[in-house]
């Protein structure tokens, strides 16, 4: 079996490699000049003018049937840069601009890479305006075939604030908007501009409105290429957004798990009442988390490693809860983080926490708790690690027996 696993993991990678060759050719092909150094374990290519992940594109080649997945490399290759888009002057962008939404967690191995190179002084998060419950409202510069996101807001040479450029960006957008909602399921409608802006285009309520739900319209942004919107007052369609938005969001080029509506034009977190679409919304949640803990480990082992700090990582495993029955498509399920005694650690938020006790009466003994009912108990004993999105916190040292105690009372196995 371990070489059968292995097998798989050597495979894995060697199609991998291949893919990123391709990906370089196609770079090449299409004329761009620059340096390029493919990075295996962060699977990514670095050029002169930025960075391209591959994951997104990896995915949408392998789903793609053989005869269409150049044509995948080709749609992903024209978006990367060509050029440092900051250096224009403001004349040459300012009917550019345009507005995207990013998930917060998109920037997690870029901003981290900044720190492995320069320390953890360099750390910083993007610059725009925080959205929704987990994203961040961005600048960005649409050249035709590469659009540029500016995550340290507007180039200083511009002389305009990140509100002003935002609003700019906004009303360009609207302004080639036209009326393209189509029935996606039953009472759901989703948007077909299909330029790159979809998602982008909850930003104006007079847009998501003209969606002919026959009530107030409830929204999700499962990924960048996909809005869907549902009336408030229609239980079955939330749902089937509800259950769609996570089939999309198993694609890639994930934005956000939440489900959002508007008061007096600002959005706001719909309140999720129906019992699927939470658990629909939770699973989506911890798909985007389970990966992006995995995204910060990566670097951090990294960073750690060059600084000389003995820090355990800890990451997300992903557990079904016993004899629950499928829901939403999937049988519910549980992020998972351990906690061992005696070990620097930095702590992923998680739905439960392994307590590991490797010392006293209790030594070996392993108590599983929910996060929400552990956490009035810890106090001090977590503190956040270095403001890192999604969050982390570092263990400073580890519950005494009389905490342990407590835990053992509500523990959940």
């Amino acid at each position: 079996m371990l070489n059968r696993l292995f097998e798989l993991v050597f495979r894995r990678a060697l199609f991998r490699d291949a893919f990123a060759r391709r990906y370089m050719a196609c770079l090449r092909e299409a004329g761009l000049s620059s340096s390029l150094v493919y990075e295996p374990d962060a699977f990514r290519i670095v050029t002169d003018y930025g960075i391209a992940n591959l994951d997104n594109a990896y995915r949408a080649y392998r789903q793609a049937p053989r005869g269409q997945r150049k044509a995948v490399i080709v749609r992903y290759a024209a978006l990367m840069p060509r050029e440092h888009v900051k250096d224009r002057s403001w004349d040459e962008v300012r009917d550019q601009l345009r507005p995207v939404i990013r998930n917060r967690g998109s920037f997690v191995e870029s901003s981290l890479d900044v720190v492995l190179k320069k320390g953890w002084d360099a750390y910083h998060q993007p610059v725009g305006r925080t959205w929704g419950e987990d994203c961040f409202e961005l600048l960005a510069v649409d050249a035709g075939e590469v659009i540029t996101t500016f995550t340290n807001g507007p180039s200083k040479a511009w002389n305009v604030s990140l509100d002003q450029a935002l609003g700019m960006a906004r009303t360009q957008l609207r302004d080639v908007t036209p009326n393209a909602f189509r029935e996606h399921l039953p009472g759901v409608y989703i948007g077909a501009w299909s330029d790159g802006y979809d998602s982008s285009r909850v930003l104006l309520p007079d847009v998501v409105h003209r969606a002919p739900v026959g009530g107030s319209p409830v929204f999700m942004i499962p990924t960048r290429d996909v809005v869907l919107v549902a009336s408030a007052s229609d239980e079955s369609a939330l749902r089937r957004m509800a259950r769609s938005a996570l089939e999309f969001a198993r694609e890639g080029r994930v934005v956000s798990a939440g489900m959002y509506t508007y008061h007096d034009a600002n959005v706001v977190s719909f309140p999720l009442k129906d019992p699927e679409v939470r658990c629909c919304l939770d699973e989506l949640r911890r798909d985007i988390d389970q990966e992006q803990y995995a995204q910060q480990k990566r670097v951090l082992d990294k960073i750690n490693q060059a600084l000389g700090e003995d820090v355990f990582v800890a990451t997300c495993l992903r557990a079904t809860y016993r004899d629950a029955s499928e829901v939403c498509g999937a049988t519910p399920s549980y992020l998972l983080a351990t906690w061992t005694e005696g070990v620097a650690t930095s702590l992923p938020k998680a739905d439960r926490i392994a307590f590991v006790v490797t010392s006293g009466s209790r030594a070996g003994d392993t108590l599983v708790v929910d996060w929400s009912a552990a956490m009035p108990l810890l106090g001090d004993l977590l503190s956040d690690d270095r403001a890192l999105y999604p969050p982390r916190f570092k263990v400073n040292g580890f519950p005494p027996e009389d905490v342990l105690c407590q835990l053992e009372a509500i523990r959940t196995a």
